[in-house]
């Protein structure tokens, strides 16, 4: 399969709320795995059709941030996840605040970079 991405995405934990799908009222909780520049990742149980606009508000746990904007779902995989039979959905971003998208990206990146200098430091006490 072609890879579409041309950004990283960053594992995270936290919840979308799904507000709308097509213009079609709804109220479901996801659960957000992963966020980039342009798009995340969610896992449920239940399919949202391929090319679906969505609703969204995205609540990301480790960084107390959210953000709500609009998608469209531009991937689809069946996946088991902690034994929950469900879907992967890639969400593309269509209308997101852009400055707050770049800035949970940007405090991922310093965590990232944080634990890779902590790790460094322990197994390189000397530096």
């Amino acid at each position: 399969m072609l890879e579409r991405r041309f950004y990283t995405r960053y594992d995270v934990s936290g919840s979308v709320v799904i507000k709308s799908v097509n213009n079609t009222p709804k109220s479901m909780t996801v659960e957000l795995i992963n966020i980039g520049f342009k798009g995340m990742g969610i896992f449920f149980k239940e399919i949202i059709l391929f090319d679906s606009c969505v609703d969204f508000e995205v609540k990301i746990d480790t960084l107390d941030r959210r953000f709500a904007g609009t998608g469209r779902i531009k991937n689809i995989k069946e996946k088991k996840i902690r034994e929950t039979a469900g879907f992967i959905m890639g969400i593309e971003f269509i209308e997101v605040p852009k400055d707050e998208v770049v800035t949970i990206v940007n405090l991922i990146q310093n965590r990232i970079c944080a634990d890779i200098k902590d790790r460094n430091r322990f197994n390189n006490p000397q530096l």
